[in-house]
């Protein structure tokens, strides 16, 4: 059974040279792999399942450099010399990969020290009215500048997911690979738009109105609570409210201190997120420098 493509529509009438064996736990493997990210990928991002994609795709990459081990697999890229040019372009796949990969580390990591910092400010200047107001517009500033940076890299990797993969390739495993890539493509990509943020605010529901006066007789709803957020809005709706509303006037009283405890919080959890993402995104760096280097020990032999 062939590696699933994901353009279905695309037709394929090339000669072939088989991946080491169709039913071969490492090719199915991979096939399985690839199907699950697809599915993954029409599913709206949230942390456990960006934290669960990240994992996937250290264990596609691993279960690729295994199947790149295998004689038949390494004779099949290395016969036909007509496709070296085209194996050159996985080789260039797999570089671009690196460089999102990149990219993506170190805006994780900005914003990792944007959140230390103003966890420890918030530490420091509980009580004073206008330090914990210019620490909060220090961060959300910050937050702007950097959001800046995530669209730009999200602009280049536009339509990425959506490329049609040519099917005349000779050789499976090179398809394999380009698909590999553009999955990967997809997966780097909502990591990003997850830490950007909502580009515009849903609608209201209907019974927005009614769940707000029931809550009112319940107990008062704090700003950047809302369950169906992300810990990365949660804490730009909470600080931004901070700011324009004014609540920071309040810090010296027992509700000022009582908002800012819970704004620590949510930067406390958001801390916790990015670390996951750092980690999974890590792994997953790491496996795709591997099967890098195993490819390019095949095509120099």
């Amino acid at each position: 059974m062939a590696v699933s493509p994901l353009n279905p529509k695309t037709s394929y009438h090339a000669r072939s040279i088989s991946l080491p064996c169709e039913s071969h736990p490492y090719t199915l493997k991979v096939e399985e792999q690839l199907e699950g990210l697809l599915r993954a990928s029409k599913t709206t991002s949230t942390t456990s399942s960006l934290c669960h994609n990240l994992g996937c795709l250290k264990d596609l990459f691993d279960r690729v450099d295994d199947l790149l081990q295998f004689f038949q697999t390494q004779q099949a890229l290395t016969d036909d010399h007509q496709e070296r040019d085209i194996i050159n372009q996985v080789l260039d796949g797999s570089l671009r990969l690196l460089d999102v990969c990149g990219t993506i580390r170190e805006v994780l990591s900005k914003m990792m020290d944007l959140v230390q910092v103003l966890r420890l400010s918030l530490r420091r200047r509980r009580g004073c009215k206008s330090d914990l107001k210019k620490e909060v517009m220090t961060y959300l500033s910050s937050r702007r500048q950097l959001k800046k940076g995530i669209h730009k890299c999200l602009g280049q990797m536009k339509g990425a997911c959506l490329l049609p993969i040519d099917k005349g390739y000779s050789v499976n495993v090179v398809l394999m690979l380009k698909e590999v890539e553009v999955i990967t493509l997809c997966v780097l990509e909502s990591l990003l738009s997850f830490v950007y943020g909502p580009i515009t605010k849903s609608k209201p529901r209907k019974w927005s109105l009614i769940c707000k006066l029931m809550q009112t007789k319940k107990k008062t709803c704090w700003v950047g609570e809302d369950e169906d957020s992300s810990e990365v809005e949660k804490v730009d709706v909470a600080l931004s409210t901070f700011v324009t509303q004014n609540l920071c006037k309040d810090g010296d009283t027992d509700t000022g201190m009582i908002r800012v405890q819970r704004i620590q919080t949510q930067l406390e959890a958001m801390e916790v997120v990015i670390k996951g993402l750092q980690d999974g995104l890590e792994s997953v760096f790491r496996s795709i420098m591997k099967s890098r280097v195993s490819l390019l020990n095949i095509l120099s032999q």
